[in-house]
């Protein structure tokens, strides 16, 4: 009896457990233990179909076999407006470019149609300045010789045309009679309007040459002229200017 009840107390001890197989079904029991047998691979259906319009932004392509889908109307309206407002934009912007509306100085967008500074009467040699006039004047005949030429007879002749301001105006030509060689010691001059200052105006020899070529005299660019308009046919020169000494005190139209 006590053996009995040692033999209940310990337990009957368990069956065998079968061996551990990958996956399939069990390969049995025993001692011997055999590789797993792999059934076929266990098939996986259609992979579900993406969101059209993902949140990545990507279009996603649709299923295989199905129907293409819908387009999106409201996004299509949203695509038009945008391309719509941007065309306007563009056209606005050209618009303003072309067409100015305004620069802040009390115009009310009016386009500023008078003449720049340069082109104005005031800039600009009058009319009554242009043709051509001519001039005598006795000489120098108490010259040193060194510093002032020693002259019988100067003449000049100026051709004045239209020109504004900083622009070249005509030209004149001095004759100058050396007393003891009788050579022409005068320059031909290129002027260009320098200043003006009403009915008197200041011109600049741009350039600068020998009359007669042949004197061997030096003629120097930069000489200023005065004149003043003090009749309707007669230019008075200042005598300030670079004439030399003995010239014409008048030139009058030729």
């Amino acid at each position: 009896m006590r053996a009995r009840l040692e033999q209940a107390a310990v337990g009957t001890p368990p069956p065998p457990s079968a061996p551990s197989t990958g996956f399939g079904p069990p390969t049995g029991t025993g001692d011997i233990v055999r590789p797993a047998a792999y059934g076929p691979p266990i098939g996986f259906g259609p992979p579900p179909a993406l969101p059209v319009g993902g949140a990545t932004g990507w279009a996603s392509a649709p299923p295989v076999g199905a129907p293409p889908p819908a387009p999106d109307r409201q996004k299509a309206r949203a695509r038009s407006a945008l391309v719509f407002a941007g065309v306007a934009a563009t056209a606005a912007v050209i618009a303003a470019l072309a067409w100015p509306d305004g620069t802040g100085d009390g115009t009310d967008g009016a386009r500023d149609t008078s003449p720049s500074p340069s082109r104005t009467a005031a800039n600009a040699l009058p009319a009554s300045w242009v043709g051509t006039w001519k001039g005598t004047g006795p000489g120098n005949t108490s010259g040193d010789g060194l510093v002032n030429a020693r002259t019988t007879a100067v003449s000049v002749v100026l051709t004045l045309h239209s020109a504004d301001r900083g622009e070249i105006v005509g030209r004149q030509v001095s004759h100058v009679t050396e007393a003891a060689t009788r050579r022409d010691i005068g320059c031909t001059e290129t002027l260009r309007l320098r200043e003006t200052h009403g009915t008197t105006m200041v011109f600049e020899a741009a350039t600068s040459a020998p009359s007669d070529p042949s004197a061997g005299v030096l003629c120097q660019r930069g000489n200023l002229y005065t004149l003043t308009k003090t009749g309707t046919d007669v230019l008075t020169p200042g005598d300030e200017g670079s004439q030399t000494t003995g010239a014409p005190a008048r030139l009058t139209r030729s």
